[in-house]
């Protein structure tokens, strides 16, 4: 909402491991990392971290990500967080939220 009201079309990017915000400015993509402070990678940052698998890994982030992925992996944080609370009350009602989302 913040980037959009600032005028900018902010997406969702899969990152391996970790969900980053992603952005286009004057023809480059900078990824903001909204769980890290809003640490911000460049293109050529992300490229350097993926050295070892690059052209996969470079795709997947170039790629939209739908709504319904994002969904999906707040959905599996909240479950991982309540899993170390041991609250199962939520680690189950939100496994089977995931569940349902899934199908």
């Amino acid at each position: 909402l913040v980037g959009s009201r600032l005028g900018f079309s902010v997406k969702g990017c899969n990152y391996p491991g970790h969900f980053l915000a992603k952005v286009e400015f004057d023809n480059e993509l900078i990824f903001v990392d909204c769980f890290n402070g809003g640490k911000v990678f460049f293109e050529n940052d992300i490229e350097s971290l993926l050295k070892d698998s690059e052209g996969e890994l470079m795709k997947m982030i170039k790629e939209d990500t739908s709504p319904k992925a994002i969904i999906h992996r707040v959905i599996n944080n909240l479950i991982n967080s309540y899993s170390l609370l041991n609250d199962q009350t939520n680690v189950v009602f939100f496994s089977e939220l995931n569940r349902v989302i899934k199908s």
